[in-house]
Formats: C-alpha cells, sequence, structure tokens
C-alpha cells in the first residue's frame, strides 16, 4: 500500500506489540483488542473511519476478514468495505476438510482426503501410505502438520496428541509446491500471479524460501474454475501440488486472505492490495501481467550465502529480486521481530 501515492495507512490491531507498528509508512497505530462481543470490534472500527475520514477498510487477516463479513451489517459506512465472498463460501475455503468435499462435488483433482477419528483411526488404512496429517484451520505456515509413512507411526504419534484439535489426513502426493495467488471481484479474476518452489523451507511443510513466477495455463483453468465455483470476492492464496504420477495439477488448501509472499507478487510486478484498493472504489485498470524472476525472502537469501558466499556479489538480483529491498526502506519491523524472538528465547 505505501506503494501508492498521496495515501494514508491507518492500522488497527487486536495486538500491541506487532511489527507493523514499528513502520515508517503507516500514519497511525491503533490497539483495539477484541472482546467477547465481536460488534464491540466492528464499532471501533466505525469509530476509526470517522475519526480518520477512511475511504477503504481491509482486513487483511482470515480472523478478521470472517469478522468484517460476518458483521458487515453492522458497519456504517458499508460503502467503503471492500469486496468478500459470502461467509459459507469463506468457510469452505477456510476449512481444509469442507474445501476437500467442495473438489469433490466440483470434480476438480485434489489428494484423498479423510476426516481424523481418534476413536477409529484404522479408517485411515482406506488411505495409501504415507499420508499427511494436518490441523483443519486455525494454523497457518504448515504448523501442525506431520507425514507418516505407516499405521504404526501414526498410531505412536497420536498417542500423545491433543484430541481438542480436528485434524485432516490426506494421501501425500509424490511431485513438487506451486501456488496461485489471485483477486477477484464478483468471480471474475482480475489478476493472479503463478509461483513454483525452487529453494524449500527447512520446515518442510512451511512457505518456500525461494519462489520462480511462472505460466502454467492447466494450473490456472483450475483455479478459474475453484474461484467460480466459490463465487469468490477477494483475494486468495490457493496451494496445490503437481502429482508427477499422474502428471496433474491437484488443490491443497486456499488461504483466504493476503499471503506471506506478497511483497514477491509486488517485484514479479503485481501489486495486489493496491488492485484490491482500486477495484473497492471501482476505478478501472488493465489486467497487469507479472514478469517470471525468481525471489528470496530473508530467510532464502541468507540460506543461499550461506551455501554460496559469492552471491553476495550478484548486487542487482539481491536489490531487486529478494526481501531485502523492503528491508532497506523499512528496516524497523524486521528488527522489531527480531529482538521479540531474542527476548522470547531468553525468557525460555
Amino acid at each position: 500500500m505505501s506503494r501508492i501515492e498521496n495515501i494514508k495507512i491507518f492500522i488497527i490491531s487486536n495486538k500491541l506489540e506487532c511489527p507493523i507498528r514499528y513502520s515508517r509508512h503507516i500514519d497511525s497505530f491503533q490497539f483495539l483488542p477484541k472482546t467477547e462481543d465481536e460488534l464491540d470490534w466492528i464499532n471501533n472500527i466505525n469509530n476509526a473511519v470517522v475519526k480518520h475520514d477512511i475511504d477503504i477498510i481491509m482486513p487483511i487477516f482470515t480472523d478478521a476478514i470472517e469478522s468484517v463479513i460476518k458483521y458487515k451489517y453492522a458497519i456504517r459506512a458499508k460503502n467503503k468495505l471492500n469486496f468478500f465472498p459470502t461467509i459459507n463460501d469463506f468457510k469452505i475455503a477456510d476449512c481444509k476438510f469442507l474445501l476437500s468435499n467442495h473438489l469433490l462435488d466440483i470434480n476438480l483433482p485434489f489428494p484423498k482426503s479423510l476426516l481424523l477419528d481418534f476413536n477409529n483411526l484404522e479408517s485411515l488404512n482406506d488411505l495409501c501410505f504415507p499420508i499427511i496429517v494436518k490441523p483443519l484451520e486455525g494454523v497457518g505456515g504448515g504448523g501442525g502438520m506431520n507425514i507418516f509413512n505407516d499405521f504404526l507411526d501414526l498410531k505412536q504419534y497420536f498417542s500423545t496428541i491433543n484430541y481438542n484439535i480436528k485434524y485432516l489426513a490426506q494421501e501425500y502426493i509424490s511431485g513438487y509446491d506451486i501456488d496461485c495467488s489471485v483477486i477477484c471481484k464478483s468471480v471474475e479474476i482480475l489478476a493472479f500471479t503463478i509461483q513454483k518452489a525452487f529453494l524449500n523451507n527447512d520446515n518442510s511443510f512451511g512457505p518456500a524460501f525461494g519462489v520462480e513466477f511462472v505460466e502454467e495455463r492447466r494450473l490456472y483453468d483450475i483455479v478459474k474454475k475453484l474461484m467460480k465455483s466459490l463465487l469468490w470476492s477477494g483475494v486468495a492464496h490457493i496451494d496445490l501440488r503437481f502429482d508427477e504420477k499422474l502428471n496433474e495439477f491437484k488443490v491443497i488448501e486456499i488461504n483466504p486472505r493476503f499471503w506471506g509472499s506478497t511483497d514477491a507478487s509486488l517485484l514479479a510486478g503485481i501489486n495486489f492490495p493496491e488492485l484490491y484498493y482500486l477495484a473497492s472504489l471501482d476505478r478501472e485498470f488493465n489486467t497487469p501481467k507479472y514478469k517470471n524472476i525468481r525471489f528470496l525472502n530473508l530467510k532464502g537469501l541468507k540460506k543461499t550465502l550461506k551455501r554460496n558466499p559469492f552471491f553476495i556479489f550478484r548486487f542487482d538480483f539481491i536489490i531487486r529480486n529478494t526481501s531485502i529491498n523492503f528491508f532497506i526502506k523499512d528496516p524497523l519491523p524486521t528488527f522489531f521481530n527480531l529482538m521479540s524472538r531474542t527476548k522470547f528465547i531468553f525468557r525460555s
């Protein structure tokens, strides 16, 4: 958003200490914790809209987006809201189990999936091992996911796990990760990028450290059908995996929010927050085309330099195609993030 000229950014957060409050790009940061009554939080938004003469209300994380969709009737300035899917379609996208049922209904490829039944783990024998077990919702970035090569490993692991969390089991797909980011309005895809991992996270299920922006028509057609089936409006990041055995792309999950690599999309030529802003104001723009570049986040840059110290001399790539670009222009949020993690380690 800071790349848009003559724009002011006002932040409301339910976390007091978060990196964004230290950004030089924001005009105001307001800490407003959520209460049991979500309508109190909505009313805080209403007050902030009046106080700061806000033009667009743009929730960026999953819980905030869901709350705004559920209680948008209580938003007084409805003309200042972004566009969103219905709450039902949002929940289908956000819940891995509901999404797998939806994919089955619309005949799109996805890994065979079963809801984990702790009282009948033997039901998972219907799946072909190895399998991946993941929390149904509430955990992002690959958190809580595990892979099991046989039933005995699975049974031993879940003898010590928290049964209050619901899990989904999916057959493991031999292949590679590839994602698609979109912004849609009334089903129509206004812009998109497709990115394939080339430098994986140290955590097998975490976001890639390095991605390459590619073109893949078959994948785009799958995403287009999926977004149309959900009558999608807003942003979304669709995780897919290429099945090398069947030579097809399979949908894994949807993140119905802005994604961690939004900065990568920007360097590839697509500023999704800006397009969301423009489309919300009904301003027309030509569908932008992204560049087929490679991108490294800061962890990816660190890992690359560790492997090859001479990479430091690729100045042009480092400035143009890595997160260092954003760190140089706005270093305090990153510093704060590093310091907060260090304090956590010390406290432990």
